[in-house]
């Protein structure tokens, strides 16, 4: 009895976060998921969508915080929790046929040379987590190290917020056609 009292606080907190983790992962799929095409500055309104002068950003994208351990490229397990979250937008029926850049960003430490290698091996350390254990199509995935080239806090070049992933949907996948 006592352990039943004891565990179902623990059973309740469990639910609770994979509650949260599905909801962050449908809000994932919306942020990333393009809501209209534009094309030579036209723009075609989808079904439902309200109409606009000025068309939305062609790449959709998302800045997640993703923490690897000091100086590597090797992903804490709060960072693999926050992957599992984006692998299932990834995966989502809405998402499928998209292929998305994985920007590595780190904080302004180091050299320039040291910081652009460090942000391409953790890009690719999350495309090779993605793809391996989260089955996200590698092929879907495609990696660049940004180094500390794009702040998100320019005025604080050392700030924890420059050391991020980006996710940038950059369109739909193409098929090579032999013709």
């Amino acid at each position: 009895m006592n352990t039943q009292i004891l565990l179902m606080p623990l059973l309740l907190i469990v639910l609770i976060s994979n509650s949260n983790a599905a909801e962050s992962s449908e809000q994932m799929v919306e942020s990333l998921l393009p809501s209209k095409t534009v094309t030579r500055n036209i723009v075609i309104e989808e079904e439902g969508q309200p109409s606009t002068t000025t068309p939305p950003s062609p790449n959709p994208s998302i800045s997640i915080p993703i923490v690897f351990e000091y100086g590597s490229s090797r992903l804490t397990p709060d960072s693999r929790r926050t992957l599992d979250t984006i692998a299932r937008a990834l995966n989502h029926p809405k998402l499928q046929a998209y292929q998305f850049l994985i920007e590595g960003h780190t904080d302004g430490k180091g050299s320039s040379e040291t910081n652009q290698a460090l942000s391409e091996k953790r890009a690719a350390a999350v495309r090779d987590y993605l793809s391996g254990p989260r089955h996200v199509e590698q092929m879907r995935l495609l990696v660049v190290g940004k180094g500390a080239s794009e702040l998100l806090l320019p005025n604080e070049p050392y700030a924890a917020a420059n050391r991020r992933v980006k996710f940038v949907n950059v369109g739909k996948i193409q098929e090579n056609k032999a013709e």
